[in-house]
């Protein structure tokens, strides 16, 4: 990996564990569904349009790493958490809401974007699939 990737991969897998450790904390499980994927953020990185505005490219890079799906879970979250992350760096002059509170209120405002993303992989992965419904 490049410079530039192993940096987002270290500081995704310190997203991720964290919120393993915060789901064991609060009693739950954070489900394992998946192997570790982490030689796919360099796929993610090399697709981050990175001369946009910074929330076009902290949107980029969140996007990127969402689609990916290189971590066996929680990759909506830790993609968001890199986007705020790299906004905190680039010196973003507002606040996102925070994503590591123990009453989970980040959920009300993300969860709608995180149901429609999903939808969206779904199609994305069976596409097929649904090409071969609409034919028949």
């Amino acid at each position: 990996m490049d410079r530039t990737s192993r940096v987002i991969a270290i500081w995704l897998l310190q997203f991720f564990a964290e919120m393993q450790q915060e789901e064991q904390e609060n009693g739950d499980e954070l489900a394992i569904y998946k192997n570790l994927e982490i030689e796919r953020v360099p796929e993610a990185v090399d697709h981050v349009s990175w001369n946009g505005s910074v929330t076009d490219v902290a949107g980029s890079l969140m996007s990127n790493l969402i689609l990916r799906h290189s971590l066996p879970n929680a990759n909506h979250r830790t993609g968001i958490t890199m986007a705020q992350t790299y906004l905190e760096a680039a010196g973003a002059d507002f606040e996102t809401p925070k994503t590591h509170t123990e009453a989970y209120e980040w959920r009300e405002w993300v969860d709608p974007y995180i149901i429609e993303s999903k939808r969206l992989l779904t199609v994305r992965r069976h596409n097929l699939y649904f090409l071969t419904l609409k034919r028949n």
